[in-house]
């Protein structure tokens, strides 16, 4: 036992050696970007972010955490990340000051690949916007850093961006030669650079000079060539090129191959419906599903492409006529976007030849500029010179002067001795006059300020009272103006209550009458089945008045009350809404009117609206016809027509009408037609209370010929955004 120790010791120590070995060559593989492992999973996570601008914040905090780290390499990977949002943002401004942000911390941490990375996705925002100058400008700096450095990469990276800047221009010759240059320098330099973005350009280059062979050469190659990083991905994209490829050199048997395999479990994840669009309508086409191949070029966003493709598949269908038909539309917008194009061009060369005329007249107006300048120094010189001369001549004249008033001064100094002597006496009495005058002084600035002191307090006071009296005036304004409205109020509940002890009464003396009759007559009295079935009738149509009459009460009394009328906004379908609310009255239809419903719409055009309210609506302007209509026809018609850009809901009757001076007095509280017919008045003023919150128009047509009314309701085909339950 004791011998085998050492040897069973040896070998789990072995095992635990090749354990952590493994597990430090796994971690490695899983953090090829060789940034601390703690802010790994952060830093992939800020990688998938980069189309979001919350990618910022995360990249200042993840910064942050590196700087605190000391892992400078982190750092400048972080700063690299918002390139790809101010991509995907077009904010130009921004890329740049990110991009100078980032060649700078490169520079300072000695880090030369995000040198360059910076500086090729700059690059690559201006030939993706199209303005080619600034584009080719940043490719030749960059070219030169690459070359005062000699980094390899960076002349990598410039090879793959002159490619693709031919490549848009359509020059795929140029493209190849600077596809292959950047390919050559990866291969012997950079073995573990991603190349799948060359290879399949250089591809789409070779396709386009119809070279299919090489092109397709060219994708096996890449296939080949896949690394151990993001390989599913690359393969898909490579596979999905490749297919392509075949379907346009017409090998469709090699074609349907690749399709097969893309179409595989393991591609799921990583499927791109938008990038497979082209192969889709090749392989349907191929297999003689034309219809559904038609439906997916017609969903192609651009214009020309989606007719050019089009034509295609009227061609492999079988119909030269209609594949020609859709080439020449393909053709028409294909040069109206050249021409579109050209204008955008001709402006922006016409802005650079504009400023550059601006700073060639700058420059000259500079130097006529200068040229004055110098000739103004020059005459100033020449003036100069001429005051030195006149000077010289002055100061010998002055000398003369100068004995002159020598024997002056002597002179002069006698009479000042005396002049001194009287200027005491003369300041003496000065001192005396001031002292005089500053007493005075004092005197009446102490009176001036008493005055102005009673001035300001009068004013005060009279200020202090005008705005009492104001806001005494106004307290019995409000007083009033309370009063008013609190006698209106009691008159408006008089009103109410006289009104609703009326209307109430009479359906339950109906309902309570009816009763009793059905009741007396289960104890003995005769009546007819007929009878029965009548008093029942009657029975339930003013259970349905008073059930009516109590919910319009609840409602006004909710609103009243300060609750707010709920509004649910949802899809409805204007047909339906129709109907049900044509079911809901026709019962109570006299016999002898028709009630009908015609519509502009179809069964299901749908409109966003609260389907309940709308319904309340059509059943209080229907039940409001059936009160006024004896005979004739009660039609409600649905229409776009009247009014584009909403729908119109119309109630006509033939009854008696309403006078055109009440068509707005109609719709206030309690406000009745014929005060003989049976309701509370509030029907009308709820549907003006709904219109309100639906954005619509409830009203009376005042324009109808008749006989009878016609009333509408205009409501929007949308809702504003704000939720309707908050109003």
């Amino acid at each position: 036992m004791n011998g085998k120790s050492p040897i069973m010791s040896r070998l789990i120590c072995g095992l635990l050696m090749s354990l952590l070995a493994s597990g430090f060559v796994a971690l490695s593989q899983n953090n090829p970007y060789k940034i601390s492992d703690s802010l790994y999973d952060d830093f992939m996570r800020l990688q998938r972010m980069g189309h979001s601008s919350k990618c910022l914040t995360l990249a200042d905090s993840l910064y942050a955490v590196a700087a605190k780290l000391g892992d400078k390499k982190a750092q400048v990977a972080i700063l690299c990340t918002p390139l790809k949002y101010a991509q995907y943002s077009k904010d130009a401004k921004f890329l740049d000051k990110q991009a100078d942000r980032v060649r700078a911390e490169a520079l300072k941490y000695n880090f030369p690949q995000y040198y360059f990375y910076a500086s090729k996705e700059q690059a690559t925002f201006y030939i993706n916007k199209g303005n080619f100058p600034v584009a080719v400008e940043h490719i030749k700096n960059m070219e030169r850093d690459a070359n005062t450095m000699f980094n390899g990469y960076g002349r990598y990276l410039c090879y793959q961006l002159y490619g693709n800047y031919y490549r848009i221009l359509h020059n795929e010759t140029e493209a190849i030669k600077f596809y292959e240059m950047a390919l050559e320098i990866a291969k012997r330099d950079h073995p573990d650079q991603d190349l799948e973005n060359i290879y399949t350009n250089l591809s789409i280059c070779y396709r386009y000079l119809d070279n299919y062979d090489k092109a397709l050469a060219v994708l096996d190659e890449g296939l080949s060539q896949l690394k151990d990083r993001n390989l599913l991905l690359r393969e898909y994209r490579l596979l999905d090129t490749k297919c392509f490829t075949l379907y346009v050199a017409h090998r469709y048997e090699e074609a349907e191959a690749v399709y097969k395999a893309l179409q595989e479990p393991r591609f799921k994840s990583i499927a791109n419906p938008q990038r497979m669009l082209y192969n889709d309508i090749y392989h349907y086409s191929n297999i003689g599903e034309y219809d559904r191949a038609m439906l997916i070029a017609k969903n192609i966003p651009e214009d020309y492409t989606r007719y050019a493709w089009m034509s295609k598949v009227e061609m492999m269908r079988g119909n030269p006529t209609k594949a020609l038909e859709y080439e020449n539309e393909a053709y028409r917008l294909l040069q109206k976007f050249h021409a579109n194009q050209r204008e955008t061009d001709f402006a922006r060369a016409n802005a650079d030849i504009g400023n550059h005329l601006l700073q060639v007249k700058n420059a000259e107006l500079k130097l006529r500029s200068n040229e004055l300048e110098l000739h103004n120094s020059r005459l100033a010189l020449e003036k100069q010179r001429s005051i030195i001369e006149m000077e010289r001549i002055a100061s010998e004249k002055n000398k003369l002067e100068l004995d002159n008033k020598e024997l002056s001064i002597q002179h002069l100094r006698a009479v000042v001795k005396e002049r001194e002597s009287e200027k005491k006496l003369h300041n003496a009495e000065m001192s005396r006059l001031q002292t005089v005058t500053r007493t005075r002084t004092t005197i009446v600035a102490a009176v001036f300020i008493a005055v102005l002191l009673v001035i300001i307090g009068l004013v005060s006071y009279l200020l202090l009272r005008r705005r009492a009296m104001r806001m005494l005036r106004q307290k019995n304004d409000e007083l009033t103006q309370a009063l008013r409205r609190a006698e209106e109020s009691e008159r408006t509940k008089m009103r109410f209550l006289q009104n609703m002890s009326h209307e109430i009464r009479t359906p339950l003396n109906a309902i309570v009458g009816f009763s009793q009759m059905l009741a007396h007559q289960q104890q003995g009295d005769d009546l007819s089945q007929d009878q029965r079935e009548e008093f029942v009738e009657l029975i339930d149509e003013n259970t349905e008045t008073l059930t009516t009459l109590i919910d319009d009460i609840l409602l006004l009394s909710a609103i009243e009350n300060g609750s707010a009328m709920k509004i649910r906004l949802s899809q409805c379908i204007v047909n339906a809404v129709c109907h049900r609310a044509l079911s809901s009255v026709k019962h109570r239809c006299p016999e002898g009117v028709r009630l009908y419903y015609t519509t502009e719409v179809g069964n299901d055009f749908a409109i966003q609206c609260d389907s309940q309210r709308l319904q309340q609506v059509l059943v209080n302007f229907l039940t409001n016809a059936e009160k006024h209509t004896q005979s004739g026809e009660i039609l409600l018609h649905a229409s776009l027509s009247e009014n584009p850009g909403r729908v119109t809901f119309s109630v006509t009757d033939t009854g008696e009408g309403v006078p055109a001076e009440m068509a707005e007095s109609i719709f206030n509280r309690f406000e009745k037609l014929d005060t003989f017919v049976q309701g509370a008045g509030l029907g009308l003023n709820i549907c003006r209370m709904i219109a309100v919150k639906l954005n619509a128009i409830v009203k009376l047509d005042t324009s109808h010929p008749g006989p009878g009314a016609r009333f509408v309701f205009i409501v929007p085909l949308t809702q504003p955004n704000e939720s309707a339950d908050s109003k």
